[in-house]
């Protein structure tokens, strides 16, 4: 059985922050308006220190300041620069484009370390929600600020014990019942039902069938949730502060797991970026390549495009791109890849949000052993 997600959760715009997996389930997410390839790049040592450069020759056309030839083919910026005309300057101090490459793997494993294998007490009757220990709080805070970390926005996210229990007791309806949108919108009759954790439902995100700490790995690649990637977003928001923590495991369940997330704060007092993407600007993880791609934008936008160029070869590769509905943390393009992304290939990506100047990043998948 795959684990599982459900739509994501969409709640009232006064709301502040209003609004994975191909082995789990999730909720869809919660609603605040109501392939690696096996080819090596020849780029220099991406853990060297960024330096400024003069012109550079390359396909026969001279690249700005501050680049490198790719492959042969295109203009690059160095590491710790970005894009910025035909030239290249240092990237903003936090920008994950200031990230090097062993930055981004030392922080993406560090970020999966289990320290709790087996977090969960079951109650002493069928309802009971039992307790999530410490352990696996930790775990679960800590992989929520790695991805954080890594699209450069506030990465100390901390749990309230208020919070934690109102979501235990979201996760022993979810466990019990059926694992479709309704679970943010519990009725009476559910099984185990209770009005604390009906709720908290309605603020959570919501998932199944996996370790309480996986499930932000399934919220953020949001599998099965295109039309809203509503998870990703709430687990993205750079006004997110403090989180509800719930979880619960049981026999003779559809998916032997449940989990609820609350998402709802605005109290962060960390960096909150003018836009953020998935993947992140500059070097990521290629294990996560292959997840659908996305542009936020605080300042809100109602159209814009898109175009990704490879830049191994110069040339666009195939991408669709959808404005997804408001009401899920920030606006967000979403960009669908037409295209299988190569290990240690770099892609320029540039939006236009509507009426506003585009905005050019550089991503580069890197494999993390």
């Amino acid at each position: 059985m795959k684990p599982l997600l459900l739509v994501a959760l969409f709640v009232p715009l006064v709301v502040a922050c209003s609004s994975g997996d191909d082995s789990s389930t999730t909720d869809g997410g919660v609603d605040s308006s109501s392939g690696d390839g096996t080819t090596s790049g020849d780029v220099v040592a991406k853990d060297s220190p960024a330096q400024e450069t003069g012109p550079v020759l390359c396909n026969g056309v001279v690249c700005g300041a501050n680049t490198q030839c790719f492959k042969s083919t295109s203009c690059v910026c160095n590491d710790g620069f970005v894009p910025s005309g035909n030239d290249c300057v240092a990237a903003p101090a936090g920008s994950p484009a200031s990230h090097t490459q062993t930055d981004v793997c030392t922080r993406w494993k560090a970020g999966h370390v289990i320290t709790t294998a087996s977090p969960y007490t079951a109650g002493s009757q069928k309802c009971d929600p039992g307790t999530l220990a410490a352990g696996g709080i930790t775990d679960t805070l800590l992989r929520l600020n790695t991805f954080r970390w890594l699209v450069g926005e506030g990465d100390t996210v901390t749990d309230d014990a208020t919070k934690d229990t109102g979501d235990q007791a979201c996760a022993i309806i979810a466990i019990w019942n059926p694992a479709n949108a309704t679970a943010h919108n519990p009725p009476p009759n559910y099984v185990c039902y209770n009005s604390l954790g009906a709720t908290w439902a309605g603020q959570s995100n919501i998932s199944w069938g996996t370790a309480v700490s996986d499930t932000i790995d399934q919220y953020v690649q949001d599998t099965g949730n295109d039309s809203t990637l509503g998870h990703r977003r709430w687990v993205l928001h750079p006004p997110l502060g403090v989180v509800g923590i719930g979880y619960v495991k049981a026999s003779g369940t559809q998916y032997g797991a449940a989990s609820c997330l609350g998402v709802f704060d605005s109290s962060s007092t960390g960096p909150k970026p003018s836009w953020y993407s998935w993947p992140p600007e500059g070097y990521f993880p290629s294990t996560t390549a292959a997840w659908q791609w996305s542009f936020h934008y605080p300042a809100g936008m109602s159209t814009a495009t898109a175009t990704v160029m490879d830049m191994a070869t110069g040339k666009n590769v195939n991408v669709t791109t959808t404005i997804l509905p408001s009401g899920y943390g920030d606006d967000t393009l979403e960009i669908t890849p037409g295209f299988t992304p190569v290990v240690d290939d770099i892609y320029r990506v540039t939006v236009t949000p509507g009426g506003k100047s585009p905005i050019v990043y550089e991503v580069h998948p890197v494999s993390c052993p």
